[in-house]
């Protein structure tokens, strides 16, 4: 939970023992720590805690990736107004899921709709999606069809 300066005044056990198995301290993850200092590394997380605490949104969701050296790992950070009465927001409540499980399904399933099971190769579907793509970022950025290279 953090204040509605982004100081940290409150982190369970859980967060403590993850911050301290990943390379993190207590100084820079825990109690007192400024948490949107450490957010201005991830521009869209930084505004997604502003816009919270400055009563404009009534939650905000973000996935990442936060692999270790021996572990691929993904998150999802939920974060909600903590709000005091009538008075107006007090502080973000925010929460760090483990998603793993998931987002590994989620990225099998992708490969089982982009990649013929026999051959690996990627199949039409796959083929049109990128030719689509590649064609709207040729016109975004003005080539001419005798440009493109397909």
């Amino acid at each position: 939970m953090i204040d509605e300066n982004g100081m940290i005044c409150f982190a369970n056990k859980e967060w403590n023992r993850f911050a301290l198995n990943n390379g993190g301290t207590l100084s820079s993850c825990g109690i007192g720590a400024n948490y949107l200092q450490q957010c201005e590394k991830e521009p869209a997380v930084f505004q997604g805690l502003q816009t919270i605490l400055a009563g404009d949104a009534d939650c905000f969701n973000f996935e990442y990736p936060c692999h270790s050296p021996s572990v691929r790992r993904w998150f999802l950070m939920q974060a909600t107004p903590l709000q005091t009465n009538e008075e107006g927001i007090a502080g973000v409540v925010i929460r760090h899921v483990d998603i793993t499980k998931q987002k590994l399904l989620e990225l099998q399933l992708k490969e089982f709709a982009e990649k013929d099971p026999l051959t690996s190769l990627f199949n039409r579907r796959y083929f049109e999606a990128q030719l689509t793509k590649e064609v709207s970022r040729a016109v975004q950025h003005g080539t001419k069809n005798h440009e493109l290279k397909i």
